[in-house]
């Protein structure tokens, strides 16, 4: 199990600024947002067009639902103090997607479902983003379920975290540094998916 840094609040984020920029990227990729009260993420439009920001229900049912879809400019969102979450968004304009991006609140983790459901593998969501870890703090990954939890192989065994992700236990793992802007695929067994398997891993700068 990977065992999250412990270090001051204060050496963190609490109110970052997302600022989605020309071809819908934003920054920072990667948002980091770290407090002991309550916190809060800004976006801002930058592109030079009208967008949407939407972000991906949680994989668990009945976890909070921290974000809610943005249209118009800037908009600040609160979090409420002692969360710990990971949340995926999208960025949409005149019919061009891009994402998905990353907020990493405190010590996340990013959850991944797997489910086996009529002998096909089920990835829910089926592409995330993880933050790069850094000096500062880990981004971290988490696959469910943790009980009777399945294999995961990974394509070329390319695994991207530490310690490796050889089974869903629930744990987050921390993603290694140097692997920002890589895609990771990665199949949990059983599962009659073929390579590169149903689930991808995005790593994202911070």
């Amino acid at each position: 199990m990977a065992t999250a840094r412990e270090l001051p609040m204060e050496d963190f984020n609490a109110n970052p600024t997302i600022t989605i920029g020309v071809g819908l990227t934003p920054s920072p990729q990667a948002c980091m947002v770290s407090g002991s009260g309550q916190m809060s993420v800004t976006f801002a439009n930058a592109s030079g067009q009208a967008i949407q920001v939407s972000f991906v229900p949680p994989a668990i049912p009945g976890a909070p639902v921290l974000f809610s879809g943005i249209s118009s400019f800037p908009n600040t969102q609160t979090i409420p103090s002692g969360t710990n979450a990971s949340v995926n968004y999208y960025v949409t304009a005149n019919g061009n997607v891009s994402g998905p991006w990353c907020i990493q609140i405190n010590d996340g983790p990013m959850i991944v479902q797997l489910a086996l459901v009529n002998n096909v593998m089920t990835y829910t969501p089926e592409t995330v983003a993880v933050p790069e870890s850094n000096l500062t703090t880990d981004g971290t990954l988490a696959i469910f379920p943790a009980l009777n939890g399945f294999p995961i192989q990974w394509l070329n065994n390319l695994d991207p975290f530490t310690p490796k992700i050889t089974v869903s236990d629930g744990a987050a793992h921390a993603s290694n540094p140097g692997t920002a802007g890589n895609t990771y695929s990665y199949t949990g067994v059983p599962s009659p998916k073929a390579n590169p398997g149903g689930g991808k891993v995005i790593i994202t700068s911070t």
